[in-house]
């Protein structure tokens, strides 16, 4: 039996809280490292919004913008790839990842251009798609001109006209045979080699130029008249404009989209809208614009929108 003091415990218990006292308030290995390096940066209080005790502001990437001195201080080897394929971009714009957000990786807001070699090819597919189609006999050969083109014929100026997608070479035919010196491009081959042979019967010259519609060489202020029929590039609208002259006129018809059973492009894609021909055109001044279903000479229905327009003062 072991006997001790009062005063002897009273120490003893003392000296116990204290040591637990201590314990409890010693700070985390984290909070003692901070403590260090507050201690090693001395006087020097840090820069920016952290002076005020804030954090800096988080982008919308979850990223945020480093000092310069940060970057260099943290060297390349600190700017390694990371896994996300947008981070090491991030990096070297100057902004670093934050902890628990996810950076948005940049968009494009357009398609990239399409390089020359993909541009191409891409004509290259069209060429053999429309020679397929007419070797085959998809289109058959029409022998009258578009009933728009007719209904105007009498109040088209004189001089050079232009067939844009001619196909076999209706409109052309017709346009030569009323005295205007043609050219009438298309991208098939074997379509512009049917309309030699008609053109050549009828006894009429048009100059046919096998052509990528996209692209093709047509030069300003160059034609009194250009009729496009049953074709819709709308890229290339501005330039057909640009190449009428002064009081030229434009003859155009589009199938446009209808939920009505009708003849022609089965996809929206390759329909005009609703008025759509009127927008395009806005730079002229439109001389007659309609809707509507109408029947072709072989009886098939189509959906057609058609706007005649002109360059200026038609003169009346």
């Amino acid at each position: 039996t072991c006997s001790i003091g009062s005063k002897s415990f009273h120490e003893l218990t003392t000296v116990l809280l204290i040591r637990l006292s201590l314990l409890s308030n010693r700070p985390s290995f984290a909070e003692a490292r901070r403590e260090c390096a507050g201690k090693r940066r001395g006087a020097n209080p840090p820069s920016g919004s952290r002076r005020y005790g804030h954090e800096p502001a988080v982008c919308r990437t979850g990223a945020i913008r480093l000092s310069a001195r940060t970057h260099v201080r943290r060297g390349a080897a600190r700017r390694r790839r990371s896994t996300d394929p947008g981070a090491g971009r991030l990096r070297r714009l100057g902004y670093a990842p934050v902890a628990g957000i996810t950076p948005i990786r940049p968009r494009t807001t357009c398609r990239e251009p399409r390089g020359t070699d993909e541009r191409a090819a891409m004509s290259e597919a069209d060429r053999e798609r429309w020679n397929a189609k007419y070797a085959a006999g998809t289109y058959v050969a029409r022998t009258h001109p578009s009933a728009l083109l007719a209904a105007w014929m009498d109040r088209l100026p004189r001089g050079r006209a232009l067939d844009v997608a001619c196909g076999m070479g209706r409109n052309a035919i017709h346009l030569a045979a009323s005295g205007y010196a043609v050219d009438a491009m298309d991208i098939s081959g074997v379509a512009l080699a049917r309309a030699r042979e008609r053109a050549a019967a009828e006894g009429v010259e048009v100059n046919w130029i096998e052509t990528d519609l996209e692209r093709p060489d047509v030069a300003g202020d160059a034609y009194d008249v250009i009729v496009v029929a049953r074709f819709l590039d709308r890229p290339l609208i501005p330039r057909l404009i640009d190449a009428l002259r002064p009081g030229g006129h434009v003859v155009y018809d589009h199938h446009y989209i209808t939920p009505a059973d009708v003849g022609g492009p089965k996809s929206r894609r390759f329909r005009a809208r609703p008025n759509e021909l009127l927008d395009r055109f806005r730079a002229l001044r439109v001389l007659f614009y309609e809707e509507g279903v109408t029947a072709d000479p072989d009886g098939s229905r189509m959906a057609l929108a058609r706007l005649v327009a002109c360059k200026g003062s038609p003169g009346y």
